[in-house]
């Protein structure tokens, strides 16, 4: 009844069905239509007249599963129905960050290289050749000519320099203790 004995249809399967899966899926959009549409091609593939050969099964396989991804298209646009919602296009997994959490990197980004530029050069070499190009304390201190701990020392100074300029644009502006306040402002109700 088929082109392939079921031991090599069985082969096919185990060496491609995840390659198959992840092309349908990612074609289709749904884990659960790209199974189907998989297993259809299985279906298809043992139907084959005994008399048909085939030179390339997995690219038969292949050209199958895509033909019937391209069916299922033709049918959901007959039915009207409507391409993925902007909700379900915000599910779509993404190697990208979120929009704010990018703002925010570049904001702690650009707050780390004015810390940076506070740094006395010696601080900040030793800071960059350690934290960005991954030196050794050994290497730095041969690099710079100076003992092993100073270039510690040197870290220290700047970890905590910028440590504390990070911090210190993290908390909110300090409360007016004045008395003054905004002439303008009622929510802390009249003054007597």
């Amino acid at each position: 009844m088929s082109a392939l004995p079921s031991l090599d249809l069985e082969q096919l399967f185990q060496e491609h069905q995840r390659d198959l899966l992840a092309m349908l899926r990612r074609m289709v959009g749904c884990q659960d239509t790209a199974a189907d549409l998989a297993q259809e091609a299985y279906v298809r593939l043992a139907h084959l007249p005994a008399s048909q050969t085939i030179a390339s099964p997995k690219a038969f396989l292949f050209r199958t599963a895509t033909n019937l991804a391209l069916d299922h298209f033709r049918r959901e646009k007959h039915r009207g129905q409507k391409q993925r919602s902007l909700d379900e296009a915000e599910k779509i997994p993404t190697e990208a960050p979120p929009a704010d959490q990018q703002v925010y990197d570049r904001q702690r980004i650009a707050s780390l290289e004015v810390a940076l530029t506070n740094l006395s050069e010696r601080t900040r070499s030793v800071f960059v050749l350690r934290r960005v190009y991954g030196y050794s304390y050994q290497e730095i201190a041969v690099q710079l000519g100076i003992s092993e701990r100073s270039v510690e020392k040197h870290l220290v100074k700047a970890m905590t320099h910028c440590q504390q300029m990070c911090l210190n644009e993290d908390e909110p502006p300090a409360d007016d203790t004045s008395g003054g306040g905004d002439p303008d402002d009622t929510s802390l109700g009249e003054r007597v």
